[in-house]
């Protein structure tokens, strides 16, 4: 008779079983989100009859919405641990999930046989499996999180800085009052922390506008 609270097999089971369960709510729920911002945020570049929006409160708006989808998922993930039971009976740690690392803790449990949070004994040592190396769905959505924010960002402060190069040029050119003024402008950086000059944003045609 098995006195250990779970089996080798079925342990594995309802472990892949949620774990497919918060893959697929993940690409539900966060794939719309990201092909949104796609298209809101470089739409305009590639159709130009779109309506621009405005990419610092659309970042914004993105990553708020990002992390409360993270937020759900994870309580959707927690609900349905309890409901299958995996749970480790002795100090209640839930046995699906990411540890340090981003190490998945039902691969631990598999291997060592007992909980990562108490060492409690969990499946018998007789029924241990080496298990492939993997990384849980929440892990992977927080990966996917912060490389498409930390994208926006860069994106969205590069494109706020030439449009502060562009507009110190404009201001500049506005003071001038003949050819000579024009020329020393020219000459001038658009800021003290770059290289690019004024003249260069002038003959690429960046000054014919305001971003």
């Amino acid at each position: 008779m098995n006195s250990f609270p779970f089996r080798s097999p079925e342990f594995a089971a309802r472990a892949d079983a949620v774990r497919r369960k918060a893959l697929r709510d993940g690409l539900i729920w966060v794939a719309p989100l990201i092909i949104a911002f796609i298209v809101v945020l470089f739409g305009p570049l590639v159709a130009p009859g779109l309506p621009a929006v405005p990419r610092g409160p659309a970042s914004v708006a993105f990553l708020i919405l990002m992390i409360s989808a993270t937020f759900a998922l994870g309580v959707r993930s927690r609900n349905l641990i309890r409901h299958l039971g995996l749970q480790c009976p002795f100090c209640g740690t839930g046995l699906v999930g990411t540890m340090r690392f981003g190490r998945a803790a039902h691969l631990a449990v598999l291997e060592t046989g007992r909980c990562p949070q108490c060492d409690a004994q969990l499946i018998d040592p007789n029924e241990l499996q080496v298990a492939s190396a993997g990384i849980t769905p929440q892990a992977l959505l927080v990966a996917t999180v912060l490389v498409v924010g930390l994208a926006s960002v860069l994106y969205c402060g590069g494109q706020s800085v030439r449009s502060m190069l562009v507009k110190n040029c404009i201001r500049r050119y506005a003071t001038a009052h003949n050819s000579a003024d024009s020329t020393l402008i020219d000459a001038t950086l658009s800021s003290r922390r770059t290289r690019t000059r004024c003249g260069d944003l002038r003959r690429a045609g960046r000054l014919s506008r305001t971003p």
